[in-house]
């Protein structure tokens, strides 16, 4: 890939810029409402967000579509409805589709599936960059973070992806992106990268951002019977589903510890506004909800921390800084999420690597989407498979 140069950066910078403050997207499905009714295709956690999202911006959803039978004629989020796939075909001409799935290889199905509509967005990829495009700081200081960050990675394809989602970043035109457009860069499995990691060797995982236990499953199936799980979730509703799916699926596993609290810099109580499809962040304006913020080194005490994973929207920064003293005793792997916002997606190389120089640093993206993009750091021999 050849590299960007800075004069060319600054010009996209700056279109992508006016771009987003122009609305551009919400105007675009805003005119597509006036002609037809939008059918969100995926009742999953992608197209739950693009619903209110739209919503959100008056935009108005007629209602889902799935492939998955149970769901039809229930109600997905508020009081739209989900379709059956023969109502859908049979009023073609009345629906504008909208296909929200962010694994690969099943829009790729979608989309076979629904060759003969005219009327569909394809691939939410332009609609998830949009909300990712961020710009907390100005064109010339996101130059230079980026010239820092971009020389961190330890491999030429970490280079190459994190440039590509970088200039994905300046998307400054409402684009239907192919199918295929992420492929080449996506990897399946998002916190489990075996190409890197032999996770056999990992007795110990913190997950902070635990969500309802979708990446403890995933840890589970891969790491030692032995290995021991600490999972942090600071949304309250949240948290109970947490223990819902635990005792669950997973029988009050004594190797499982859950903890409702926030993970941050230091402790403290923190308002959060909540979100129930995993998107709950800390707010610096009051809100109902509340929750005690505490430092993985309080959290963790002398207990030994092999891996930690964070994707706690945007407080990542705070969180690691948390955790120096666990990090600088132990050389935990890394899994840190990136995505949430422009300076954290610059500024995170250099943090990582600050807390620790002698860390190798990867990048993976897990969806064909713009969120999921996860840096692995890594140092203990006996489990990365490339040293």
């Amino acid at each position: 890939m050849e590299a960007i140069t800075k004069e060319k950066f600054i010009e996209l910078f700056l279109k992508s810029k006016s771009f987003k403050e122009n609305r551009t997207y919400e105007t675009f499905f805003s005119q597509i409402s006036r002609e037809y009714r939008i059918c969100i295709w995926g009742a999953g956690l992608c197209g739950r967000s693009v619903y209110n999202w739209l919503t959100d911006n008056q935009v108005e959803v007629s209602c889902f579509c799935d492939n998955n039978k149970q769901l039809e004629n229930k109600e997905i989020v508020g009081n739209c409805l989900c379709i059956s796939v023969s109502e859908l075909r049979n009023h073609i001409d009345e629906y504008y589709v909208i296909v929200a799935v962010g694994n690969l290889w099943q829009s790729k199905e979608i989309n076979n599936q629904l060759a003969e509509f005219k009327h569909i967005f394809r691939n939410p990829l332009g609609i998830t960059t949009y909300w990712q495009q961020t710009f907390e700081i100005e064109a010339e200081e996101a130059w230079k973070q980026f010239e820092k960050s971009r020389k961190i990675f330890d491999d030429k394809y970490s280079c190459d992806l994190y440039e590509f989602l970088f200039l994905l970043r300046f998307q400054h035109e409402v684009i239907d992106y192919p199918i295929d457009y992420m492929e080449k860069w996506y990897s399946p499995n998002q916190y489990i990268a075996t190409d890197l990691l032999d996770y056999s060797k990992i007795t110990s995982v913190v997950d902070c951002g635990a969500y309802t236990g979708d990446s403890l499953h995933d840890f589970i199936n891969v790491c030692d019977k032995s290995t021991k799980y600490y999972c942090y979730e600071m949304d309250k509703k949240i948290y109970e589903l947490l223990l819902t799916n635990i005792a669950k699926y997973y029988q009050g596993d004594s190797n499982v510890y859950v903890k409702n609290v926030g993970v941050g810099k230091e402790e403290s109580v923190a308002f959060y506004v909540e979100n129930e499809f995993g998107g709950s962040r800390i707010s610096n304006e009051p809100t109902v909800q509340s929750i005690l913020i505490q430092p993985l080194d309080l959290l963790m005490g002398d207990n030994v921390t092999d891996f930690i994973k964070m994707d706690i929207e945007g407080a990542e920064e705070d969180a690691l800084y948390g955790a120096s003293r666990i990090i600088d005793r132990d050389k935990p792997v890394l899994a840190i999420s990136i995505y949430h916002n422009l300076l954290q997606f610059l500024k995170m190389p250099q943090i990582i690597r600050e807390l620790c120089k002698d860390y190798k640093l990867y990048l993976k993206h897990h969806k064909c989407t713009a969120d999921d993009t996860v840096i692995y750091a890594i140092i203990d021999k006996n489990v990365h498979k490339r040293l």
